[in-house]
């Protein structure tokens, strides 16, 4: 069964447990990260030597990179169905890996420093400024 490391705190790890619900794919979750702890343990390090969530476990598969996840478990798991999660003609393909890369590049990024102030930073500690 497909093993899913990572906080569901976690934009990176909810993209991967989104796409594992599409796909109809049973799955277990482990929590990871932040409070949970475990991914400096020399296991989760073995697993993704960054530290980082989320990381999966498929079979003899372990990945980290939430998007290369998404395209692996599209790939592997609904790739052959009537209505594949991730488009099979090129253009359409490259035009969603656009869309993955730009979101992971750019999109993110612009809102990570108002989200952390707003959903992880208690008020009295929060940074007008980097929400604004």
């Amino acid at each position: 069964m497909l093993k899913i490391w990572g906080r569901m705190s976690s934009l990176n790890v909810r993209k991967v447990v989104v796409a594992a619900q599409e796909i109809g794919l049973p799955f277990e979750r482990v929590d990871a990260g932040a409070a949970f702890g475990i991914v400096r343990t020399p296991d989760y390090l073995a697993k993704n030597p960054n530290a980082l969530v989320p990381v999966i476990e498929d079979d003899q598969v372990q990945l980290w990179e939430s998007n290369v996840i998404v395209r692996y478990l599209c790939a592997r798991h609904s790739a052959d169905t009537v209505y594949p999660l991730y488009p099979l003609a090129l253009p359409a393909r490259f035009d969603a890996e656009r869309w993955m890369d730009w979101q992971q590049t750019t999109l993110n990024p612009a809102g990570r420093d108002a989200f952390v102030q707003w959903i992880r930073t208690p008020a009295e500690r929060r940074d007008a400024a980097a929400i604004a």
